[in-house]
């Protein structure tokens, strides 16, 4: 019986000093758990968070295909252990997904050039463009050569080194219902992290932000189609999260929403975090992005959970520097009605401001 291709998919973070992402990597999570619902016999996939594990993996058994993420905090870091691995095994495939892509074809150009130990990347959803690598794998019995000599793969783009020439494939759209992408919880994908107290779960119930506010890595065509998880997924996978945290030091939860809040869907999920906490006291502390509109919504929301962190950020007050990146008007007065009220509940607000925005002076900061 011939031995199953080794995949080694990884969402990296800093932990030298602190873990500077403490989070556990639901977005591999979620690449694995499609590849294994359509390719689970073909391959074997292992997931990783830290580098050092990673590394030791790659000197005992080094894999066929190398995955990672790509995001401004581990972007540098993913390219390392790009090097790292195409040292030892220069005919792997290395693969990039992640927000930290470049997106017109002159960057991408330019990226591969620079960046020869990337073979491939992974645009927007990252599930369904890394099934059509693997598909395409399979089809060529793992050749490096055909592989990136043939035919463009949907949801991908690679440089084929050979032609010199840029390949892209299909953009595929994301699936009207989420819940075709099983759980990387109640899978089992996310299990060997529940034991580092270190880590903390995520959860994501939305995909996908309205906005179009141009600093934004979500402000994008793609990212506009909004996409829900059902409400029993997600209460299923915050019983399967409560289960092995509700006795623990770490009993924090964060979601992954843009806008947690802005839909009828996140009430009935905070009546369930709400209940998990009265008989668990989990979560001991929440944290999510607070929704952009239907602020009497969120209010309600946030008066039912204890010792929730809400974040209402306002990038800058600026009516100028708002039209010039597309960020919808704030109404002052009604940011302060709203941080007034969540004061009341005895809870503390986070807020973002970002300098230097199109437009943007030292007097019109201050």
């Amino acid at each position: 019986m011939n031995k199953k291709p080794l995949i080694y998919i990884a969402d990296l973070t800093y932990d030298t000093i602190l873990i500077s992402n403490e989070t556990f990597p639901i977005g591999i999570g979620y690449v694995v758990a499609y590849a294994n619902k359509y390719l689970s016999d073909s391959f074997d996939i292992k997931l990783f968070k830290f580098p050092n594990d990673l590394f030791g993996a790659i000197d005992s058994e080094t894999p066929d295909i190398l995955g990672m993420s790509s995001f401004p905090w581990n972007r540098n870091l993913s390219l390392r252990v790009a090097e790292y691995y195409k040292k030892i095994k220069p005919d792997g495939v290395v693969v990039l997904g992640g927000n930290s892509l470049p997106h017109e074809t002159e960057r991408q150009v330019g990226f591969f050039k620079k960046e020869t130990n990337v073979d491939l990347l992974v645009l927007y959803d990252g599930e369904y463009g890394f099934l059509e690598l693997l598909k395409t794998y399979l089809k060529e019995k793992g050749s490096y050569k055909q592989i990136f000599s043939g035919e463009p793969i949907d949801g991908c783009i690679f440089w084929s080194r050979d032609e010199k020439f840029l390949k892209t494939g299909k953009s595929i759209a994301r699936l009207k219902n989420l819940d075709d992408i099983p759980s990387p919880y109640l899978t089992g994908l996310m299990d060997p992290f529940f034991e580092n107290m270190k880590m903390t779960p995520i959860v994501q119930s939305t995909r996908g932000c309205p906005f179009s506010c141009s600093y934004c890595w979500a402000a994008n065509k793609y990212n506009r189609n909004t996409r829900h998880f059902s409400i029993d997924r997600v209460n299923a996978e915050l019983d399967y999260i409560a289960e092995r945290r509700k006795d623990k030091i770490n009993r924090l939860l964060i979601f992954a929403d843009s806008n947690f809040g802005m839909f009828r869907k996140d009430e009935e999920i905070t009546e369930k975090i709400a209940s998990l906490q009265k008989s668990y006291n989990f979560p001991s502390s929440f944290n999510a992005p607070c929704g952009k509109d239907n602020k009497d919504r969120v209010l309600r929301m946030l008066k039912n959970l204890k010792n929730v962190n809400p974040s209402v950020s306002i990038q800058s007050t600026d009516l100028q520097i708002q039209k010039n990146v597309a960020r919808t008007p704030i109404i002052l007065n009604e940011y302060k009605e709203v941080v007034d009220q969540i004061h009341q509940f005895g809870l503390r607000v986070q807020t973002g401001i970002i300098t230097g925005l199109p437009g943007e002076t030292k007097q019109t900061h201050l």
